[in-house]
């Protein structure tokens, strides 16, 4: 017959490991967890660096003023619609090289459309986002009273961010 200090110094070891398969359970989810976030916070990032990268190679028949407006809200696109919970995960990477590659060629409004449409196409929960399209009118003609409106960064404030993140990149 087992005596309660026996009974209790089973259960109490019983009870010992049990916790402790809990708790390197719940340790590693949130390993894995922190992991994630983690990780897509790196992607979130580059692409903003990616944005700004556009900001100097301003096409010769934009003026300044609707350069920025792209830019403004090419990347309120991202800050609505790159969170974890709207951009998939299995896509971030093909949209990233996709966006490189509209980096390499010459750019114009035609590289922020494709952008947009790539945004689209890999993380369609910002199809409903497309009506803030810049290159499109009113966006686009009416660049420089939206600006007053919605307070846009000036040309030269996106070039001065972009050159701000290369040397905290160094």
């Amino acid at each position: 017959m087992e005596t309660p200090a026996q009974f209790r110094r089973r259960w109490g070891r019983g009870l010992l490991i049990i916790a402790g398969i809990y708790g390197i359970g719940f340790a590693g989810a949130l390993g894995w967890s922190f992991y994630k976030v983690h990780t897509h916070s790196k992607w979130y990032h580059h692409v903003e660096y990616l944005i700004l990268r556009l900001a100097p190679h301003r096409p010769a028949d934009v003026t300044p003023e609707q350069w920025s407006c792209c830019l403004h809200w090419t990347w309120n696109l991202h800050a609505n619609h790159g969170a974890m919970s709207y951009f998939p995960e299995d896509q971030r990477d093909a949209f990233t090289a996709d966006f490189e590659r509209h980096l390499d060629g010459p750019t114009g409004l035609d590289t922020i459309d494709a952008i947009w449409d790539d945004y689209g196409r890999y993380a369609p929960r910002a199809l409903g986002y497309m009506q803030y399209r810049p290159t499109k009118p009113p966006m686009l003609p009416d660049a420089a009273g939206q600006a007053r409106y919605q307070g846009y960064e000036p040309l030269d404030w996106w070039i001065k961010e972009l050159e701000k993140r290369e040397r905290e990149m160094k």
